[in-house]
């Protein structure tokens, strides 16, 4: 699992208009591996829940590809 190769991209293509640089929604930041490892509870929640995004872009196949990479142990690798 690789969150240069995976998760990254699954995140700039899906979160962060609404949580980067420019933006953070509720306070959250999701474009690169230090801040989505400071807010990683929160996305992993709302990733799992299906609450984010709000437009339900995340397929079944993408959260579970964020859910393994979190139990992994979330490596920057």
């Amino acid at each position: 699992m690789s969150f240069a190769n995976q998760i990254l991209p699954l995140l700039k293509a899906n979160c962060v208009s609404c949580h980067g640089p420019s933006q953070q929604n509720a306070g959250v930041r999701l474009d690169s591996y230090n801040v989505v490892k400071t807010n990683l509870t929160a996305a992993t929640n709302a990733i799992a829940n299906g609450i984010m995004p709000p437009t339900g872009g995340l397929s079944t196949a993408q959260r579970q590809l964020f859910q393994n990479w979190v139990n992994q142990g979330a490596l920057n690798n």
